[in-house]
């Protein structure tokens, strides 16, 4: 089985919405060196975005990633029969279970945490963000919408919405100033 590693370029794309924000401290700057309070601003900036990244890459995108070979299952047997799911190694309960974890855990811990972490005023804004993105690698895979079978929106829903817009607001989310309403993000 290889291993999937596609999550790592999502971590830029987080990094540059943190960094869009203009509220993301980098930690290494020069001028901090001998400023432990802004150190410890850019350490504690470090660590959301680390948790926004956690939320982005094996959370979010295992979770697509999961259900997506769960309903290629049947064409997997066929053209890749080693794999976990076809050959039997990994069981429907299994990946109901891991699907079960990568749901609750990116929503509850992590984009939850985040937003609270964060003193939002209202929770909304990257546990919404993680919700949809979750529903759209949801129907991307599974009947009866099943987006990747229909062409130019299967594309558009996967990689422009959540390879790269989700990530950005993720990042954008977790450090944007908190002065902006979730009225703000539809526009």
């Amino acid at each position: 089985m290889k291993p999937r590693l596609s999550w790592i370029p999502l971590s830029l794309i987080v990094m540059c919405g943190a960094a869009a924000s203009g509220n993301y401290h980098w930690i290494w700057q020069p001028s901090t060196v001998f400023n432990i309070e802004d150190a410890m601003i850019g350490l504690d900036d470090a660590m959301k975005g680390l948790a926004v990244i956690l939320l982005a890459g094996p959370f979010s995108e295992g979770f697509a990633q999961t259900i997506n070979d769960w309903y290629d299952r049947d064409i997997d047997a066929v053209n890749e029969p080693y794999r976990p799911i076809p050959s039997g190694r990994i069981s429907h309960k299994e990946i109901i279970e891991q699907l079960r974890f990568l749901f609750s855990g990116g929503l509850m811990l992590v984009a939850l945490g985040l937003d609270l972490w964060t003193n939002h005023d209202t929770y909304t804004i990257t546990v919404v963000i993680a919700l949809v993105g979750y529903f759209i690698s949801f129907i991307y895979s599974a009947p009866p919408l099943k987006l990747k079978q229909n062409g130019w929106l299967g594309a558009l829903a996967i990689a422009i919405i959540c390879y790269i817009s989700f990530p950005w607001w993720c990042g954008q989310g977790v450090f944007a100033n908190k002065e902006i309403s979730s009225s703000d993000w539809l526009l």
